[in-house]
């Protein structure tokens, strides 16, 4: 879903900051990719037995 108004946009979405019509600035471009996914991989990794427990206890107990 595109959202205009910048106050209200995800953090991928604001990736699009870093382009204009004419340039992008890929160093930010990247930079700003590399910490979406740190801190998804870091949630994951903190929580990965909630995602793989989880699933296993209901399929066991249905």
């Amino acid at each position: 879903m595109l959202i205009d108004d910048p106050d209200k946009r995800t953090t991928a979405g604001a990736l699009q900051e870093f382009t204009t019509k004419y340039s992008t600035c890929q160093a930010l471009l990247n930079a700003g990719a590399l910490l979406i996914m740190a801190a998804t991989i870091l949630v994951f990794l903190f929580r990965q037995t909630h995602f793989v427990r989880a699933p296993l206890q209901r399929s066991i107990k249905g």
